[in-house]
């Protein structure tokens, strides 16, 4: 219990920072991945996608271009750094497995396929969440760390541009989050990162009042002057190494 304690603080610190000296042996990918596609989900349909990256050239274009978005003062988009794990689980949203939706029998009105769009939409969130939970999970008890992010469309890829990349055919596959997993920079705090690197929006490009996305140009790459090491959250560890209680309503009843 006390380690499976130990694995679920780990995984509450968003890693920033990875030794690319070091690898993940196989045994360990496959493990993860048996996890990751086998794990429960409502009723057990299939309403994600899984692709993973160990791929080190694939991996630096993801990491260089694709995961901007992480503002220090809110006219600027760094790295989400977590993105430089040595394993990235892609997750996607797929067309689920009850995509055909009138298998019980009823005629399919615009009312019923509205609402099952709706929780469809509900239910990938709460499956995908599963599985990403069971994935970092076990991978923190493995001695791994991990980062989750949700980054992926800032610097005006589509999905269309994702699936090109990973060389995914499906037209419906729609990457929306990812868990990267591996080791740390033991130079560095796990808050802490070097890549000082940032994004800045194309003076050209228009309704940045009203959209969080850059739709028109690729933005302009600049570096901080005024550090040499970037530090991230969240606020919810007090000396940004031990987590402190998070707070949430409980009550139980025995």
């Amino acid at each position: 219990m006390k380690k499976q304690k130990e694995a679920v603080l780990t995984v509450r610190k968003c890693q920033r920072n990875w030794d690319e000296s070091k690898s993940i042996p196989q045994e360990h990918i496959d493990h993860l991945i048996y996890l990751a596609t086998n794990c429960p989900s409502k009723q057990d349909e299939i309403r994600f996608g899984l692709c993973v990256v160990t791929n080190s050239e694939i991996r630096k274009i993801i990491y260089d271009d694709y995961i901007w978005g992480s503002h220090r003062f809110g006219n600027d988009a760094g790295r989400n750094t977590q993105m430089g794990a040595q394993a990235l689980f892609i997750f996607a949203k797929v067309n689920p497995s009850d995509f055909e939706h009138d298998t019980i029998g009823i005629t399919v009105s615009d009312v019923v396929s509205n609402d099952f769009d709706y929780r469809s939409d509900i239910n990938f969130d709460r499956d995908i969440g599963i599985s990403m939970g069971i994935v970092s999970f076990a991978a923190a008890q493995l001695g791994y760390k991990t980062g989750f992010n949700t980054n992926l469309y800032y610097n005006k890829y589509s999905g269309e541009d994702w699936r090109n990349l990973l060389g995914i055919k499906d037209v419906s596959w729609d990457p929306q989050v990812i868990l990267g997993i591996g080791h740390p920079d033991e130079s560095l705090a796990w808050f802490q990162s070097r890549d000082i690197e940032y994004l800045q929006a194309d003076p050209r490009e228009e309704n940045l009042d009203y959209e969080n996305t850059l739709n028109q140009y690729k933005g302009i790459r600049k570096k901080w002057t005024d550090i040499d090491i970037r530090e991230f959250g969240p606020l919810s560890h007090d000396t940004k190494e031990n987590p402190i209680p998070k707070g949430i309503p409980l009550k139980i009843i025995v």
